[in-house]
């Protein structure tokens, strides 16, 4: 289901966020690799470290509550 859809989707676990499941779509928006699976959020995206988007990600974590924003503008490093 992940990776058939059309959507960049990732699936992240545990208080640390370490990444269980990516698909390709989110792997070229990321501009990565498949090795990123079993590392943590932090450690792939650490300009995001603190911001809005973690916080975010932590709701869901905590609460099992979907969010969904549509068209947030979220500035991120590719291929870092």
């Amino acid at each position: 289901i992940i990776e058939n859809s059309p959507v960049a989707k990732a699936v992240y676990v545990g208080e640390d966020l370490t990444i269980q499941t990516v698909n390709s779509r989110m792997l070229e928006l990321m501009g990565r690799g498949a090795d990123i699976v079993g590392r943590t959020w932090a450690e792939i995206q650490p300009e995001l470290v603190g911001t809005v988007v973690e916080d975010q990600l932590r709701q869901v974590l905590h609460t099992g509550e979907t969010l969904h924003v549509p068209e947030a503008r979220v500035e991120h490093l590719r291929h870092g």
